[in-house]
């Protein structure tokens, strides 16, 4: 079933293994288990690697295909569905000028067509796009190869990310410390997907301002026209805005720990992460002072910004040389590739395929009313952190047309969790009234009958004025409670409508 240690590149690059999950055990030598633990990832198949001296891969939109690079010539699709179609295919077409370049890196714009970028000897980037013929086995350029206005240079770190829509071309500095005079550092990000989709799209220069000039960042990635870099050697990541009147601007964020696993290790030289929704998947892999530390698997939230950590159950050895793990642009499935660290692996490389829509993984960007999550790992209930359900009551007011003041209610009740600045003025609003409704006794029978005409008059007048500073204060919580309850207003006290924001 798998190549013997001899076996050349070229036979392993076209030799690949399809893995029932019921053959092999996981690296710690666990059996497979049926039960599913909502603290597990698992992959859903496994296949044996392609070899290859570089780390570049795509994969594309139906999750199906992938693409590796071999040389500046070539390239290796892999199909996970029909081996028949794996194959080395040649790239033709690129112009004269451009023929000595090397390929920097490739990404999926559709099922057909891909997105080359290339690299001249002066470190200049340029892209072109291609088209994939499957009959022929070839790399097809059909447009014109544009610069980029990036280029490659010391203290920056150049290349691919995804966002929500699609690849990124991204240039960043290691720091932002200003090795050189009069060239503050910048980030140069180019959206591929959308060059080609729209007119008028360019690369974006952004000059970052920031104060740390000592931290080192890595890893990038865009979230909600952010760019965020995490700070190498500590806790916290960097937040740059990318568009608005506020681009250019920086925050330090700092993140929350796992609630019994803390936060990965600061220690782990590589982290490889993709973008999902509003939480992120790293996986950490090569620890500098263990060795031989098992690759993590962890999940950071980006709304509260809090790590959990996933336990990676894989069908065989976990990849930690040349790591890839991309998700597919479409479909609900990524690809983890690398080679293996064990040198008595006859695989050498692997490749896995899971699963986003496990549901350790969805538990983690659904949307939650608790504003900080439990850990996934140690979950356990805490009724006494719940919020006690309350009753919020809605009042119209209308007066009566005869002589006297009566002030008549109309009241509905909605029975709700109520935030406790609006308990606290309804409780507020209560004491009044309730302190106005029992004024001190009178010793004469006269004055105590005209002491409550002129308290119960009073007291409808306070009760008037606090319902309706109530309803002013708590609008905006009635709406997002109960949106269908709806207040009938007489058509008597129209003028009082703008009022209630009906």
């Amino acid at each position: 079933m798998r190549e013997k240690v001899n076996t050349t590149t070229d036979e392993m690059m076209q030799c690949r293994s399809f893995i029932d999950l019921n053959i092999l055990n996981c690296a710690s030598g666990s059996k497979i288990e049926t039960d599913y633990d909502m603290n597990e990832m698992k992959d859903l198949r496994s296949f044996t690697g392609v070899s290859t001296a570089y780390r570049t891969m795509a994969v594309s939109p139906d999750a199906k295909k992938l693409l590796f690079k071999k040389t500046n010539k070539q390239l290796y699709l892999y199909d996970t569905d029909d081996e028949n179609q794996c194959d080395n295919y040649t790239i033709t077409g690129i112009d004269f000028k451009h023929s000595e370049d090397t390929i920097f890196d490739i990404a999926f714009l559709d099922m057909e067509t891909i997105c080359l970028i290339l690299q001249n000897r002066e470190g200049n980037l340029y892209i072109t796009k291609g088209a994939i013929n499957f009959a022929l086995k070839l790399i097809v350029i059909c447009t014109t190869i544009t610069f980029t206005q990036i280029v490659c240079k010391k203290h920056y770190t150049t290349t691919v990310i995804y966002d929500e829509t699609g690849p990124v071309l991204i240039s960043y500095p290691l720091s932002l410390q200003s090795k050189i005079r009069n060239d503050s550092p910048k980030i140069w990000l180019l959206h591929l997907s959308n060059f080609y989709s729209r007119k008028g799209i360019r690369t974006i220069i952004i000059e970052p301002s920031i104060k740390d000039k000592k931290a080192l960042f890595c890893d990038p990635f865009i979230y909600q026209n952010c760019v965020y870099l995490f700070n190498r050697f500590e806790s916290t990541i960097l937040s740059v805005a990318i568009t608005g009147k506020n681009r250019g601007r920086t925050q330090i964020l700092n993140t929350n720990p796992d609630y019994r696993f803390q936060k990965p290790n600061n220690k782990y030289a590589n982290r490889c992460l993709f973008l999902l929704r509003n939480i992120i998947l790293v996986y950490c892999h090569q620890r500098l002072d263990k060795p031989n530390e098992e690759p993590q698997l962890w999940i950071l939230e980006l709304r509260t910004m809090t790590w959990h950590r996933l336990h990676l159950i894989l069908n065989h050895h976990h990849p930690i040389g040349l790591v890839n793990f991309q998700k597919s642009a479409k479909e609900e499935l990524a690809y983890l590739h690398g080679e293996c660290g064990r040198s008595k692996c006859v695989e050498k490389v692997h490749l896995y395929q899971l699963s986003t829509t496990q549901d350790s993984i969805i538990m983690s960007y659904e949307p939650s009313n608790n504003i900080c999550r439990r850990s996934l790992i140690d979950r356990k209930s805490n009724k006494s952190s719940k919020r006690s359900v309350s009753t919020v009551e809605v009042h119209q007011y209308t007066s009566s047309t005869s002589s006297n003041s009566t002030v008549h209610f109309n009241s509905t009740a909605i029975a709700e969790h109520i935030a406790p600045s609006l308990r606290y003025i309804r409780k507020c609003n209560r004491d009044k009234a309730k302190k106005n409704s029992h004024p001190k006794s009178s010793p004469s029978s006269s004055s105590s009958s005209t002491t409550t005409a002129t308290t119960t008059t009073t007291t409808a007048k306070l009760i008037q004025s606090s319902q309706q500073t109530q309803l002013l204060s708590s609008s905006s919580s009635l709406s997002a409670l109960s949106p269908s309850v709806k207040t009938t207003v007489p058509a008597s006290k129209q003028q009082n409508s703008n009022q209630y924001g009906e």
